[in-house]
């Protein structure tokens, strides 16, 4: 039997990798896109602009809202981890619309924190008087529009991902983080607002007494 000098092409053993591995690599692109600026470098330009630091959390945590965002900064960390080093579990849903997801998320993300300004902080301090209550830009339509970002982000990311274990493990804490610490800013403002006008009446009356002027802080001055 004649044989001729060509050989046959070797089997091929499946689709090249490379097109799936790109593919999974795309979250941990978008998610430290995303956590990066917003978590890390944000920060330090906060300190540059407005002379303060932008972390008003203390370690321990002092109550149970400081818990919950250590809880959510330890989330945050283990997540980053888990999306750049550990093995993808799925196939992704829809890349395009994880993006779409995570481009909104990004944008309403900088949307609230540039209406916010040098109110915007990493926690609560109750002995900041500085801040105020913002209800321009996005917070003139929703509320938390932070934590809401946050969620949009984790929806972007599971489709992108796949619904695994990283997926589920983000997008759950992320709904939780907004229902809990919703409910605890709403309580922490309602509690400010009804302490301004106590403190506003003791601040007149102090400035009253300093003028030797008794009676209610609005009465007039004697012999006016």
């Amino acid at each position: 039997m004649a044989f001729s000098g060509r050989e046959l092409p070797a089997r091929s053993a499946g689709p090249p990798k490379t097109a799936k591995n790109g593919v999974m690599t795309l979250p941990a692109i978008t998610w430290l896109m995303y956590a990066v600026p917003a978590y890390v470098l944000y920060t330090v330009v906060f300190r540059v602009r407005y002379g303060k630091s932008a972390v008003a959390e203390r370690f321990p945590p002092r109550n149970l809202y400081g818990w919950i965002d250590f809880a959510l900064g330890a989330c945050l960390i283990g997540y980053s981890v888990w999306i750049v080093f550990g093995a993808a579990g799925a196939d992704p849903v829809s890349v395009w619309a994880g993006l779409c997801f995570w481009s909104m998320g990004c944008l309403l993300r900088v949307w609230a924190v540039w209406t916010l300004g040098p109110h915007w902080r990493i926690g609560q301090d109750e002995q900041d008087t500085t801040t105020e209550y913002v209800r321009t830009g996005p917070y003139k339509w929703m509320d938390h529009p932070i934590n809401s970002a946050l969620v949009l982000v984790a929806m972007g990311q599971a489709l992108i991902t796949g619904l695994d274990a990283r997926a589920m493990f983000l997008l759950a804490f992320s709904v939780v983080y907004l229902l809990v610490q919703a409910g605890a800013e709403r309580r922490h403002w309602a509690a400010k607002r009804r302490d301004a006008p106590a403190a506003e009446q003791q601040s007149s009356e102090a400035a009253n007494e300093d003028r030797g002027v008794a009676g209610e802080p609005d009465a007039p001055t004697p012999g006016v």
